[in-house]
């Protein structure tokens, strides 16, 4: 058997069919011991899809001719860009399998929620990618304008910013969970999961993500 091929658990004690389930960070503890192993696959799973940006720092800094570096610097980031959206939704098909209880394959799973969603995953995880450059610049330049020019007015739109990335990262919580776990249209998705990052403003702060069974 392959090492991402089977969802197989040792036998053990286990949990008795009636006992209440755990909520909030008890429950992320239980299953996070419970399916320590499995995670740590998922987790080299979906890290195989960042060889492109390793590859692309690569060239950044060891390859010596320019025009060369930036050829593969762009082949590598276009790569990225092509499977980071959906090598997410794959990732969030096999967690949320788990938080629900659910016998999952990992690579089976994986690869049915990657082709299945990608046009909508795709297109979430370049959304993502423009905004991180986007903000990433902003927070680097707008700090520097201000020291530069004496303005602290310059730092509202570093605030602005910051606080547009935090936005984006609770929208994320419920964006990728809702294309594997739904079949609504795209605007549907970007709109219910900037209204639900809103409404759960407490528990997104507290990086405690939704239960899949809200969406």
């Amino acid at each position: 058997m392959g090492i991402f091929g089977s969802d197989y658990e040792s036998a053990g004690v286990g949990i008795p069919k009636n006992a209440p389930k755990k909520k909030g960070v008890f429950r992320f503890f239980e299953l996070l011991f419970r399916k320590f192993w499995k995670l740590i696959q998922v987790n080299m799973l979906y890290s195989v899809f960042f060889i492109p940006i390793l590859l692309a720092g690569y060239a950044f800094l060891r390859v010596s001719n320019s025009k060369i570096a930036a050829i593969i610097i762009i082949i590598c980031l276009c790569a990225f860009a092509a499977v980071f959206g959906p090598a997410t939704a794959g990732m969030m098909k096999i967690l949320r399998n788990y938080t629900l209880e659910r016998h999952s394959f990992i690579l089976t799973d994986f690869k049915e929620a990657f082709s299945k969603n990608y046009k909508k995953s795709f297109v979430l995880g370049l959304l993502d990618l423009i905004i991180a450059v986007s903000i990433g610049s902003a927070v680097y330049v707008y700090p520097k304008l201000s020291e530069a020019y004496g303005n602290q007015l310059l730092m509202i739109p570093f605030i602005i910013s910051i606080s547009i990335a935090l936005v984006v990262i609770m929208m994320n919580y419920y964006a990728f969970l809702m294309i594997v776990a739904t079949d609504i249209s795209f605007k549907n998705i970007i709109k219910n999961s900037l209204a639900l990052a809103c409404v759960a403003l407490k528990n997104c702060l507290l990086y405690t993500s939704p239960s899949p069974r809200d969406s």
